[in-house]
């Protein structure tokens, strides 16, 4: 289970700067190039997937944060690339661990490669010896250990907690304690965290409600299935969706569900506006307003989509799953 952003039409004014996509285009193309065992107009297509409104808070908050605390110009646009590359890593690995890209070893690399054209960039911009290198290490090495046990499963976890949540935002969070060390001021980086891994937390939970059909088809985990069937791992998989619709229709979980989503998106507002960061709180309220609004229109149509999917299962004088 990997973080993506939850697609947003109201949020399409965030889009990522073309000045920053030619860039970040450019380089990557560059260190496709020294891979002679990749197709590069395939590589070029996933980088391609990764520059539009979706991925905005990635492209956007070395700039929003390097504003906010009076980090050059120069430092925000490097620092832009640095997300852009480790973003980049970030999707080839979670595509290929979800089935989405080839498992191969030259995808591999060229995911090695983004971070150590990331980490070269950060060495220009960040003291050796400060204690950012560490905390880079520690999250690609969480991050890295999820990735081999199969990804961020968190099955034994309350739907409130978000300490593993934020280890799948790891470009974020490193952007953040980047900005902190650059301009000197690590007092701003719990109140950065708390912030980032609220708004993680909501979107994976966003990401795997959307995603949930596609998982149990595929016989993958799903948070959301999980949520709302306590013994999921033990119904016949041709049984699920219509239990998950069922329980969308009657159980309280799904409301559960919903108000965790709420609770987070409103704690990653709130703190956004402690930072004193106006382009982040800006893109936060955006999403958590558009978030909502889905909410309500999911929990007006549910109804109505369950008895279309019974229906086509069992007919019109089916049984009534309850």
């Amino acid at each position: 289970m990997s973080h993506r952003p939850l697609r947003l039409a109201t949020v399409s004014e965030f889009a990522p700067r073309p000045a920053d996509i030619a860039r970040a285009s450019r380089a990557f193309g560059e260190i496709v190039a020294c891979h002679p065992n990749l197709d590069p107009s395939a590589a070029l297509a996933h980088f391609d997937s990764l520059t539009g409104p979706n991925w905005a808070l990635e492209w956007n908050l070395p700039r929003w944060l390097g504003q906010a605390y009076g980090l050059a110009k120069t430092a925000q646009a490097d620092l832009v690339l640095v997300s852009a590359l480790g973003l980049t890593a970030l999707r080839l690995q979670d595509d290929m661990a979800d089935g989405d890209l080839p498992l191969s070893a030259a995808h591999h690399h060229l995911a090695q490669a983004c971070l150590v054209g990331s980490r070269a960039i950060l060495g220009w911009l960040v003291e050796g010896d400060h204690p950012f290198w560490g905390e880079l290490e520690a999250t690609l090495t969480v991050w890295q250990d999820e990735q081999a046990r199969g990804g961020f499963h968190l099955a034994d976890r309350a739907l409130g907690d978000t300490t593993q949540m934020a280890a799948a935002g790891a470009p974020l969070l490193l952007t953040a304690h980047a900005v902190t060390a650059i301009v000197g001021n690590n007092e701003l980086l719990p109140a950065m965290r708390a912030c980032l891994a609220a708004y993680l937390s909501a979107a994976v939970r966003i990401d795997q409600f959307k995603d949930w059909q596609a998982d149990v088809a595929a016989e993958r985990y799903n948070l959301f299935v999980d949520h709302m069937l306590e013994i999921w791992v033990s119904v016949p998989a041709r049984h699920r969706p219509a239990l998950v619709w069922s329980a969308i229709v009657h159980s309280r979980r799904f409301n559960e569900y919903l108000e965790s989503i709420a609770s987070q998106l409103a704690a990653a507002v709130q703190l956004a506006g402690s930072l004193s960061c106006p382009g982040l709180a800006a893109y936060l309220d955006a999403y958590r307003r558009q978030a909502m609004a889905n909410a309500r229109l999911i929990r007006t149509t549910s109804s109505a989509t369950f008895a279309s999917l019974q229906s086509r299962l069992f007919g019109p004088d089916g049984p009534i799953i309850r």
